[in-house]
């Protein structure tokens, strides 16, 4: 049992979060496949080179299994996140990157049909990824809110996804007095996906030499790890989606062993008028029983090789901190919540190569490679 097994016990906080209710359940069929539009879609037919994400990501990852003849955005997350640990001489196996239950979606390549003028793509994909959600997760969980459309007709976006990516808690992680060891739900939309992809900079085809069921392309000549596809050069990626939730997916599971919250929620408890400046803040920080559990040390990546010994309480009070003095802001000049402070900076750490900058002062970005090597010795755990 690794130290922070029992981190991820709150989501409370994180965008369109709503506390779940209680109805009764029904624990026989929780898990079943509900019969609706397009369930064939959720489970058939598989790539028998990706025969479930499990395998990439180890017991902890739910069984999503991949469609047939489509490029899975979670594999090539998994690629690139762990291509950026190795690029800063970290060692973390892909099988220690989601250290508890998580459920892994995304509508990219699923059967999604065009729909009509009044209810397009974007309308039945909303419905695919609710229904995707809704079969494999505890419907307590409210994992479905977060898929809406856009409902101003004035917007360039009406009726479009309003999101690209969610993340939702477990009823567990929520409630710890709940035992039923469900599932976290990380989704990806087809936009989601495609932005957080390498695209080539010249026409290229798949490589169709081996194909399935029909002709299907097999895709496996693409490598994000090499930006390109077949040996071709490539545009980064716009913005780092997959990673993006990942980040929310860790805020939360750093959060710590006993207690009901989020690490951002714990560094934003500790404003008050007498702690305020980042001095104040970082020795309130050290000095809280809360982030006691973050001080460890990485036998893979620190004792074994001889290299400096890295506190993950010491960085990630740093960035926390930082991020709380200096918030980034959306469109309209509001500032964006903790939690959406923290998942910009790491998805930008785990995917630094990208088109878009998520507003981080230069303080943020310094901490880079710190940072991942705090999360690497805490994976690692």
């Amino acid at each position: 049992m690794s130290l922070l097994e029992d981190a991820y016990k709150s989501y409370k906080g994180l965008i369109g979060y709503q506390e779940p209710t209680s109805p009764q359940v029904d624990y026989a069929t929780l898990y079943a496949q509900r019969s609706g539009v397009m369930d064939a879609s959720v489970q058939y037919p598989v790539d028998v080179h990706h025969k479930g994400l499990s395998e990439t990501f180890g017991e902890n990852i739910h069984q999503t299994p991949r469609l047939l003849g489509t490029p899975s955005t979670w594999e090539e997350f998994g690629d690139q996140t762990t291509k950026s640990f190795e690029e800063l001489g970290l060692q973390v196996d892909k099988t220690r990157l989601f250290p508890v239950p998580a459920h892994l979606s995304a509508s990219e390549g699923r059967d999604i049909p065009d729909g009509t003028v009044a209810e397009g793509k974007d309308f039945n994909e909303m419905n695919w990824l609710k229904n995707d959600a809704d079969s494999n997760l505890d419907p307590r969980q409210n994992p479905t809110q977060g898929w809406a459309l856009d409902p101003d007709p004035n917007s360039t976006r009406h009726g479009l996804l309003t999101n690209v990516g969610l993340m939702r808690p477990s009823l567990q992680s929520v409630n710890p007095t709940h035992t039923i060891g469900d599932n976290n739900y990380l989704g990806i939309s087809r936009q989601g996906a495609l932005l957080s992809r390498p695209t080539p900079s010249t026409p290229d085809t798949p490589d169709t030499t081996e194909t399935f069921a029909g002709g299907a392309p097999d895709f496996k000549s693409y490598d994000v790890t090499t930006k390109g596809t077949k040996g071709t050069a490539s545009i980064p990626a716009q913005q780092n989606v997959t990673g993006h939730e990942y980040g929310h997916y860790l805020d939360v599971w750093m959060g710590g062993a006993n207690n009901d919250t989020t690490l951002s929620q714990i560094a934003l408890s500790l404003r008050s008028p007498n702690v305020f400046s980042a001095s104040d803040l970082y020795e309130a920080w050290m000095n809280d029983p809360r982030t006691a559990h973050l001080d460890v040390v990485d036998n893979i990546n620190t004792v074994q090789q001889g290299a400096k010994v890295n506190n993950p309480r010491e960085t990630l009070g740093k960035l926390y901190v930082s991020a709380m003095i200096n918030p980034i802001q959306d469109s309209d000049g509001n500032d964006w919540s903790m939690e959406e402070n923290i998942a910009r900076a790491l998805g930008v750490y785990f995917n630094p190569d990208q088109r878009r900058g998520e507003g981080h002062r230069q303080v943020i970005k310094d901490m880079r490679v710190d940072v991942m090597t705090s999360l690497a010795n805490l994976l690692n755990q």
